[in-house]
């Protein structure tokens, strides 16, 4: 199984992605791996860590609109709760606790995914 086989068996939308980046693979990969590593997840985490509610909606906002340019649809929807739950809010409601594992699930199954393709090109050069 792919890479974008799996991404898709997740339940992202690769083959949309794939259309906006001419077909090109490699580089689709490489940005989820940019991705995964964006400084505004830690910027999030801190700002929700500070309790600075209108930083941390801005963060999630940045990341929601990165992760439907790139069709993963599982972190769109999880970081669109979160966004809802920020939106003008002082204090979020108590569903955002929810929200906010059910991102970091979806956000460390996509590193997993990424993970294991890398292990598998690594597996099959060797």
């Amino acid at each position: 199984m792919t890479v974008i086989d799996t991404l898709a068996a997740w339940g992202a939308d690769p083959e949309s992605a794939l259309r906006r980046l001419a077909d090109d693979q490699e580089f689709y990969i490489h940005l989820l791996k940019e991705f995964v590593q964006d400084p505004a997840l830690e910027r999030l985490r801190l700002a929700l860590n500070r309790k600075q509610y209108q930083k941390a909606f801005l963060n999630a906002h940045e990341l929601k609109g990165v992760a439907a340019n790139l069709s993963l649809t599982p972190l769109a929807q999880s970081l669109s709760r979160m966004v809802e739950d920020l939106r003008g809010q002082t204090t979020p409601g108590p569903e955002f606790q929810e929200h906010f594992i059910k991102m970091t699930t979806d956000l460390d199954e996509l590193r997993l995914i990424l993970r294991e393709a890398d292990i598998n090109n690594k597996s099959q050069a060797e």
